[in-house]
C-alpha cells in the first residue's frame, strides 16, 4: 500500500529518462519499500544484539539541499552518530546467485540524470536483489516474494579507488557512482560493523 502511495510523489522518470507508467512506478516503489522495511528490521535487531541505544527513523519528506532534492530512506542514530542510509534494489531475471557472481551487478551510489542534476550523497548505500523480472513484481508480491540483502558501501568507499562513475547499459543519460562487481563491496557483517563502530 505504501509503495503505491509513494508512486504518486516520486520522480516519474526512469534512468533512461522515459516517463514510467503508474503500474511501473507502483512496482518499483513496492520493491523499494520492502527493502527499506527489511533494513529497518535488520538495524533494529542489530541494536538489540549489540545492546546499544539508538533510533532508526523513516523519512517520508523530500529534503532540499545545496546538492539537490532527495528523500532519505532511513536515518540511523547510534553511538553519537547520525547516518543517512540509501537503500537500492534491483531485479535480476536470472536469479540472485547470478546477480552476485556474474559481475554484471553494481552497487549503486549517487547518480545524475537530465531530470536530476544533483543527488546528495548519503553515508551508506545498501543493495538488495530480487530474483525475478521487474514486470513480475505485482504477481510476486501478491503471493510470496524473496529479497536478498547482498552488500553495502560507505560514502567514503564510494569516493575511493574501488568506485567509478559509469553509464550503465540501461541508460546512456544517467551517470552512476558504482562499485563493480557487487561481490567486492562490504558483506552484511562488514557494513553493519561500519555503521555500529
Amino acid at each position: 500500500m505504501e509503495g503505491k502511495q509513494l508512486a504518486r510523489k516520486v520522480n516519474p522518470h526512469n534512468p533512461k529518462e522515459e516517463i514510467r507508467t503508474l503500474p511501473q512506478l507502483e512496482a518499483a516503489n513496492m520493491r523499494g519499500r520492502l527493502a527499506e522495511l527489511c533494513t529497518k528490521n535488520l538495524l533494529q535487531n542489530e541494536l538489540k544484539v549489540r545492546n546499544l541505544p539508538g533510533t532508526i527513523t523513516e523519512s517520508s519528506e523530500f529534503i532540499d539541499s545545496v546538492e539537490g532534492i532527495t528523500q532519505i530512506d532511513l536515518i540511523l542514530t547510534v553511538n553519537g552518530n547520525k547516518y543517512q542510509i540509501e537503500i537500492r534494489s534491483s531485479c535480476v531475471r536470472n536469479g540472485v546467485y547470478f546477480g552476485i557472481t556474474s559481475g554484471f551487478i553494481n552497487l549503486l551510489g549517487w547518480y545524475k540524470t537530465d531530470s536530476k542534476q544533483k543527488e546528495p550523497k548519503k553515508d551508506f548505500y545498501l543493495m538488495y536483489l530480487y530474483g525475478f523480472n521487474e514486470s513480475e513484481t505485482t504477481n510476486k508480491f501478491s503471493n510470496q516474494v524473496d529479497v536478498s540483502f547482498v552488500g553495502g558501501a560507505s560514502k567514503l568507499m564510494l569516493q575511493g579507488p574501488l568506485a567509478s562513475d559509469k553509464q550503465l547499459k540501461q541508460s546512456v543519460k544517467t551517470l552512476y557512482r558504482c562499485i563493480s562487481p557487487i561481490c567486492t563491496v562490504y558483506d552484511v557483517d562488514q557494513i553493519l560493523n561500519e555503521m555500529f563502530q
